[in-house]
């Protein structure tokens, strides 16, 4: 009886109250980035009306560039980070809870790979999950995981073809000419919002395809 009333609480879990977990970590993300982003905002807007500055030897120093431009990027790359490195490991966290809830033989490590491309192989191969890799947000992830190989290991520098084609499908994702060959790559708030948006979208089509598996077995 225990052993049965623990299944289901781990059914449960897995088909349910993981979602909407991960729902609310993805709000607490939004809500950091909106008041981030007032903040900046607001000492942007007072360094303005300042009618006494002192002179900046520095101008990286001067108030209006550190709120205006420094602050913002490294809060934009940031967070844009944070919020794919949680989803990679989301991913993985669904993976093992499907393994478990459902008695798969193999487990996520048995599968050749990492990251999203070897949870998604996991899915479709072992859960015959399919159906959320075939939507565009999946499409949209996979620009979020070259962009996050662009930063971890280019420091945000790119070939320009790269660059120029990853910023025309992804509304808000900045680019600017370091030289002829390289383009650095800069993020906004509004990209960043629209990549919270993707990952629930995903995650609420992937909630749905599982529940819609589990009832079918």
């Amino acid at each position: 009886m225990e052993e049965s009333f623990d299944k289901e609480k781990l059914k449960q879990f897995t088909y349910i109250y993981h979602f909407d977990y991960i729902k609310h970590e993805l709000k607490d993300i939004e809500a950091f980035i909106k008041s981030t982003d007032r903040f900046l905002t607001d000492n942007l807007q007072l360094s303005n009306k300042l009618s006494d500055e002192p002179d900046y030897a520095n101008p990286r120093l001067h108030p209006e560039v550190q709120f205006g431009s420094i602050f913002p990027d490294i809060l934009w790359r940031t967070a844009f980070l944070h919020s794919y490195f949680r989803f990679e490991s989301t991913l993985d966290e669904i993976c093992k809870n499907l393994q478990k809830t459902e008695n798969y033989k193999l487990g996520l490590s048995d599968v050749a790979g990492n990251g999203i491309f070897r949870a998604s192989v996991y899915l479709k191969k072992v859960c015959d999950i399919a159906e959320p890799f075939t939507d565009n947000s999946w499409s949209k992830i996979n620009d979020y995981n070259k962009l996050r190989n662009i930063f971890v290991h280019g420091d945000g520098l790119v070939a320009r073809k790269i660059a120029i084609d990853l910023a025309k499908r992804n509304e808000g994702l900045l680019i600017a000419l370091i030289d002829i060959d390289k383009i650095a790559i800069r993020f906004s708030k509004e990209f960043n919002l629209k990549v919270l948006e993707t990952i629930e979208d995903f995650y609420s089509i992937l909630q749905k395809a599982m529940q819609k598996s589990k009832n079918e077995n």
